[in-house]
């Protein structure tokens, strides 16, 4: 059943958590595979009705919590190429695929990072006193995709797995870089720049970054930002010290038809020479323009989102969503989505009266979230 949304400002139309599942195209297959994403009961508690207004009230349900509990403990042990799981996965989102193959995810909630930050909620005195409760910076939450079991399986006739693939990480707000951030553990340390704690975390799950792509829109001085990187990561990082844009779908559609007829002047200029190459940047400068042509749907592709400009956010959003060739080369998306969180302040400021007040919900950002996992789309909330 379809319903009106509201994103990061803007109405539009899709299908509910009711709509019909999407085709993804399984990782690392040769072939077109059928995936099925399938929300778990966790996940679906959050989506069942509106929620905006009950945040708390909902995430600290004793159902809630017991469930938590059990699923970033199975988190914590898929971990890596020596995971031990021990417990049953029922609380975790999944992709079952018409192979046998199934690939599990956290489930969504509506505290959008992990589910006892302390984000304002009053949790049960217990858990308080166990410090079972965390910093709102905590990662430890996250289920990232894992190559070591792929890298591990025995091909047809030999003994070898799968050829690895080239891993991409696409940092929209990645700040400054420092060393010793990286942990491969996930112990939860997401307090410092993101470029190396994604560094380490996917070279811990057998997905080593061949190439980083990162942003930052303040301006830096730039012999002090490169100073800490090591020789190790300078090689494979690009470092773009501008500020990230992306079109309006309007725009796209516009810049189609553009492109149309273009494309049939210059096949009739051919003949007389060759076109001027450009850059990436004098040539468009969006997030999906470097996308569609630095990498492939064979690469595996990570973008964070967290620029904290809503306008551009929504573009870029909305590109990954709406365009299908975007999509098809997006694996794994991590988004802080700022969003009005029952008027409560740990950070945003996006409640009413607040500098940064929003009218999203945590309904729209539920939706949005999981509709990208309905495409096959890791979506992640993010720090």
């Amino acid at each position: 059943m379809a319903r009106e949304v509201q994103l990061l400002g803007r109405s539009w139309r899709g299908h509910g958590p009711d709509g019909p599942r999407e085709i993804r195209e399984a990782l690392g297959s040769t072939t077109l595979q059928r995936c099925h994403y399938i929300p778990s009961p966790v996940e679906q508690s959050w989506m069942t009705r509106n929620i905006s207004g009950h945040i708390c009230e909902h995430a600290t349900h004793s159902s809630q919590i017991r469930a938590a509990h059990e699923w970033l403990e199975y988190v914590r042990e898929a971990r890596g190429a020596t995971s031990r799981l021990t417990r049953s996965p029922i609380h975790l989102s999944r992709w079952h695929c018409d192979d046998g193959r199934v690939e599990y995810i956290e489930p969504l909630t509506g505290i959008a990072r992990h589910p006892f930050a302390k984000v304002g909620c009053r949790h049960p005195k217990w858990m308080e006193r166990q410090n079972r409760t965390t910093h709102v910076l905590n990662v430890s939450y996250l289920m990232l995709a894992n190559d070591c079991g792929r890298m591990s399986e025995k091909g047809g006739g030999g003994g070898g797995g799968a050829a690895p693939r080239r891993a991409v990480l696409y940092d929209l707000g990645c700040s400054v870089y420092a060393p010793g951030r990286g942990d491969p553990r996930f112990d939860g340390r997401g307090l410092g720049p993101s470029l190396p704690l994604f560094d380490g975390m996917y070279r811990s799950q057998c997905l080593p970054l061949e190439r980083i792509y990162g942003w930052e829109a303040q301006e830096m001085d730039t012999k002090k930002w490169w100073k800490p990187v090591p020789a190790s990561v300078r090689s494979r990082l690009t470092f773009y010290n501008i500020p990230i844009s992306e079109e309006e779908e309007a725009d796209v559609e516009k810049k189609e038809e553009a492109a149309a007829a273009g494309s049939r002047a210059r096949a009739l200029g051919s003949a007389r020479g060759a076109e001027p190459t450009t850059t990436w940047a004098e040539r468009d400068g969006t997030f999906s323009a470097h996308l569609l042509s630095a990498v492939s749907p064979e690469d595996f592709v990570a973008v964070k989102l967290d620029i904290d400009h809503r306008k551009t956010e929504a573009a870029i959003a909305d590109a990954i969503l709406r365009r299908p060739e975007v999509a098809s080369r997006v694996d794994e998306f991590f988004f802080e989505y700022h969003f009005a969180f029952d008027d409560l302040d740990f950070g945003w400021h996006s409640g009413k009266g607040m500098p940064g007040a929003v009218d999203d919900t945590v309904d729209d950002a539920l939706w949005l979230m999981q509709r990208l996992r309905r495409k096959g789309i890791r979506a992640h909330f993010w720090v």
